[in-house]
């Protein structure tokens, strides 16, 4: 759970290990990537590259912004283009045509991952349960917010 962004650096936050499966004092490296816990609530097509599709995410999608690319698990990695103003659970992206993107007409399913493209700048140790730790973030780090739960890869919290 984040519980704080550092006011003089974006790309540093204060996050609570909520998640007792993972051993204390683990070590999580450098380049983890980071990511907020969020899923597709509805299914879609992937369409031609640069044109435009809503999607509905299951919980907020208070962490994307206009501008930034995500990663969609099956689809590829897209643009956000919109936020709905009117649903925090539906915004505009964009196919950007990455390599490795899915292909026009393939269908992504129900609870696919949807996360931005951020990795850990910085190795860190699992605190015990519920204790805080600092991490830094490379990327655009603009969508970490107190209160919203992160996964970073290899240390659940």
């Amino acid at each position: 759970m984040v519980e704080s962004i550092d006011p003089n650096d974006e790309h540093k936050a204060t996050v609570t290990n909520t998640d007792p499966s993972v051993p204390l004092d683990t070590v999580i490296p450098l380049g983890s990537s980071v990511q907020p816990a969020d899923y597709l609530a509805l299914p879609f097509n992937v369409l031609a590259i640069n044109v435009p599709v809503d999607v509905t995410l299951q919980g907020s999608n208070t962490w994307l912004s206009p501008n930034h690319s995500i990663t969609i698990k099956g689809a590829g990695i897209y643009m956000v283009e919109s936020i709905d103003p009117n649903d925090e659970h539906k915004a505009t992206v964009t196919n950007t045509g990455a390599f490795g993107n899915s292909l026009p007409g393939a269908h992504i399913a129900r609870g696919s991952i949807v996360q931005p493209a951020d990795y850990l700048a910085a190795p860190f140790t699992v605190p015990n349960k519920n204790a805080h730790v600092r991490i830094a973030l490379q990327g655009s780090a603009t969508w970490p917010k107190p209160n919203h739960s992160i996964t970073v890869e290899g240390a659940g919290i």
